[in-house]
């Protein structure tokens, strides 16, 4: 049972001091795993050292049995630099820095994310993992080319999260066949000049027209950006803006038979 522990989590068994069960409150078998003491250098001085500062335990999140639920707690040491008083980490392939998911678990949940249907949720509960972990992790070592612009593009935000900096990201679409060209994580200013920047010229003076919202961002960007481009507001917003300021006028009318509201005039008005 240890060597396999060991091999699914990458370690060599000449490093690893002990591997202890502990118990478990989900009745799963649970593991805290602590590494020989080795000698190091000071990341600060570079002077070799094997003092120890202190120990603390760390969570390990690692898919060891199907069920993707055992965890494993790892006795996490920290050296001391004899010569400058650098303290440190030591070094494993346990875990990277600053994470708390093993390198085997991380390949594993990346596997899973290949299928079309695959969602952030279903892998984050098959591997007992928080869905932002799952997120970060994509983003950490995905990279999906965007796609070419087109000669009409259509520009628009959603909601993407509350816990996010940018709360609302940013999504381009080819107007003839209705694909993503690309999604960004912001729609402020700074970001899509820095952007559209990127991209160069002879592809931005292709695009003919693009077509937004009533939002002055994107009216300024396309101006700017795109030279050759006609800048379109979308019909719904066209129409939305007349229906609200019909729907003001008849509000500030109505207003006028307050005094009675039993009047024709107060209830046709009300009821549109």
């Amino acid at each position: 049972m240890e060597k396999y522990i060991l091999r699914t989590l990458n370690l060599i068994p000449e490093d690893v001091k002990s591997i202890d069960p502990i118990p478990s409150k989900n009745g799963h078998s649970d593991y805290l795993i602590t590494l020989k003491i080795k000698d190091h250098f000071c990341p600060k001085c570079g002077c070799l050292t094997n003092g120890v500062k202190d120990y603390r335990i760390q969570k390990v999140k690692a898919k060891i049995f199907n069920d993707g639920s055992t965890t494993v707690f790892y006795k996490s040491r920290r050296y001391v630099c004899k010569e400058c008083g650098k303290a440190f980490k030591e070094r494993t392939t346990l875990i990277g820095d600053k994470k708390t998911i093993s390198q085997n678990t991380a390949a594993s949940i990346l596997e899973d994310l290949k299928p079309y249907n695959s969602t952030f949720s279903s892998v984050a509960r098959k591997y007992n993992v928080s869905v932002t972990s799952v997120m970060n992790l994509f983003d950490g070592h995905v990279q999906i080319p965007p796609g070419t612009v087109s000669e009409i593009m259509c520009w628009d935000e959603f909601y993407f999260s509350r816990h996010r900096k940018n709360k609302y990201a940013f999504i381009m679409l080819n107007f003839r066949n209705k694909a993503i060209i690309d999604i960004l994580e912001s729609r402020r200013t700074q970001f899509l000049s820095d952007y559209f920047f990127q991209i160069p010229t002879n592809l931005r003076n292709r695009v003919k027209i693009i077509i937004i919202d009533m939002n002055s961002t994107y009216r300024d960007i396309a101006h700017a950006f795109f030279k050759n481009a006609t800048v379109c507001v979308d019909s719904f917003h066209v129409s939305q803006y007349f229906n609200d300021a019909l729907n003001r006028i008849r509000k500030k009318v109505m207003n006028r038979y307050t005094k009675d509201k039993s009047s024709i005039e107060y209830r046709l008005l009300k009821q549109r």
